[in-house]
């Protein structure tokens, strides 16, 4: 069962490192890993059509294993209108 409370703030340092591995590694990873990065594209695309995002703090990068946000990121979420779609 899933439960979004374990990733708040608070929890995370109760939590080791790398508790959280979804797909697994190595030689046995998900077999499912290569569908579930392509619904996660398909969702980020069709959001980035229909919706206009914009961050309400300033964010620059943290070097680590990868690129990541230096805090968390709050975003400010509006829908497009028919003319920003390109529909107009």
């Amino acid at each position: 069962m899933f439960y979004p409370e374990h990733f708040l703030n608070q929890q995370a340092g109760n939590r080791h490192k790398y508790a959280f591995f979804p797909f697994g590694g190595g030689l046995h990873n998900c077999i499912g890993r290569h569908f579930a990065e392509l619904e996660m594209m398909i969702v980020i695309v069709t959001s980035l059509r229909a919706f206009t995002f914009e961050t309400i703090n300033t964010v620059k990068e943290a070097a680590s294993i990868t690129l990541k946000p230096d805090r968390d990121v709050w975003v400010s979420i509006k829908p497009l209108t028919m003319t920003e779609k390109g529909n107009g």
